[in-house]
């Protein structure tokens, strides 16, 4: 396996469930269930249920939008994320 492969496989396991635990870990905090993100989105709870389950991915847009209507900094994710990823945490 080439080293981009063994990248690739790695981020999209393990840093990928990393990612979207975050989320759920930022909704709770606010005390929010996928139901009334769902409807500060103006989308559906399945849509909340399958990004944070992983069953669908986030485009950037996507993630903004989420970001603003659970009023966490997108910014500070992507660096835990990261950080996640250099130290070998999200593995």
């Amino acid at each position: 396996v080439s080293a981009w492969m063994s990248f690739r496989q790695r981020w999209s396991t393990s840093s990928f469930i990393s990612f979207h635990s975050a989320h759920v870990d930022r909704r709770r905090q606010a005390g929010l269930t996928q139901t009334a993100v769902a409807e500060r989105l103006g989308r559906s709870q399945s849509f909340v249920a399958k990004y944070e389950g992983g069953e669908r991915r986030l485009d950037a847009i996507e993630f903004l939008d989420i970001s603003a209507a659970i009023k966490f900094s997108p910014v500070a994710i992507v660096r835990e994320l990261k950080g996640r990823i250099q130290t070998g945490a999200a593995d």
